[in-house]
């Protein structure tokens, strides 16, 4: 039985179209499910009672629970929600001083093992579809109201998952997240965070995305690259840029790239210098990141002087760069921690 948040509305206008409902229904419960987050078909109280039986007997209703908080003293605040099937994600709110960020998953585990990454312990199980996605950010705009009386100002899609191999309901999420029949959430505050698949990065660009797209590159050679990021192996650096240009061409978006500063592995003033090269192949920006370390990972975080002198050799050729700060450290922020652990102990 289908998650009656995982289809289109379309499909939605269909199968009630095809049990005799007037086409004014598929608004009112397109509406119930997506600006109202309803928990149940009970709930919506405009819909006959005969229409609501129909939709029990032919789709499940998402149920999600937190069953774990985590506060950091910087004020990240660290969820762990389990949906129906016992699958677990984390997402995390991030607060600073003129913005509340809500970071996100997209699936069960990561396929894609990047060796630097605590998901990448857990394997894969499934995707979530975009009413699961989209409860996160549900959980997370109420826990900011909470906290801070204000909603949520920016969504990044960087938690558990590779978002372009779960393409369809991650799409859709952004769209209903954007759209009047969700939060109208302002799509350049919507940033989609991926290791960089040069087929879905094409995909993109036949849809012309609205949302922000940020690269995790974290090395500047394909050898290094396909060493952190075994997926990369299928396809170089270069293709990987010649998608982005024809994407940023294409949109008139710039790219961000992310890159985790590994000591001794890709901090040297050469992986630097490589980046310049890089970046300057399209129109981008630079985050430099620093590690957040977590048990079983055989990596280090770059000290202080090694990542000052590799953000000054890109700001000396002119490289739009900024150091982001890890988060939540104490509350084990990094991704997939959080649902790490709990799963050990089970």
């Amino acid at each position: 039985m289908n998650d009656i948040r995982s289809i289109s509305k379309e499909a939605l206008n269909n199968f009630l179209t095809n049990i005799g409902v007037e086409r004014f229904r598929t608004k009112q419960v397109w509406n119930w499910l997506w600006k109202n987050f309803v928990s149940s078909f009970d709930e919506m109280v405009n819909i006959p009672v005969l229409v609501r039986d129909k939709l029990k007997e032919n789709f499940r209703f998402p149920t999600y629970e937190v069953i774990k908080v985590s506060e950091s003293k910087d004020g990240t605040t660290k969820m762990l929600i389990q949906f129906f099937d016992g699958s677990q994600i984390e997402s995390v709110l991030i607060p600073t001083e003129k913005r509340l960020t809500a970071c996100i998953s997209t699936q069960d585990g990561c396929p894609v093992g990047c060796t630097f990454c605590a998901t990448a312990l857990m394997g894969f199980k499934r995707n979530l579809n975009a009413g699961e996605i989209y409860a996160q950010v549900v959980i997370l705009n109420k826990l900011a109201l909470e906290k801070f009386g204000k909603q949520l100002t920016n969504i990044v899609i960087m938690g558990m998952g590779e978002p372009l191999l779960n393409y369809e309901q991650v799409m859709m999420f952004c769209n209903i997240l954007s759209s009047e029949d969700g939060m109208l959430f302002s799509s350049g505050r919507i940033t989609l965070s991926s290791i960089g698949l040069p087929k879905m990065i094409k995909k993109l660009t036949e849809d012309n995305s609205k949302f922000n797209l940020a690269i995790s590159l974290h090395a500047t050679s394909d050898e290094k690259r396909s060493k952190i990021i075994p997926a990369s192996k299928a396809y170089s650096i270069e293709e990987l840029i010649k998608s982005l240009d024809n994407y940023c061409k294409t949109t008139g978006k710039q790219i961000t790239f992310e890159y985790i500063l590994l000591k001794d592995f890709n901090d040297s003033p050469e992986d630097a210098r490589n980046f310049v090269k890089i970046s300057r192949k399209i129109p981008s920006k630079v985050n430099i990141i620093n590690y957040n370390t977590f048990d079983n990972t055989f990596f280090e975080k770059s000290d202080d002087k090694t990542t000052a002198d590799f953000i000054n050799i890109l700001e000396q050729n002119r490289i739009n760069v900024r150091l982001r700060i890890s988060r939540g450290s104490a509350i084990n922020a990094a991704c997939g921690q959080l649902a790490g652990r709990k799963k050990d102990v089970k």
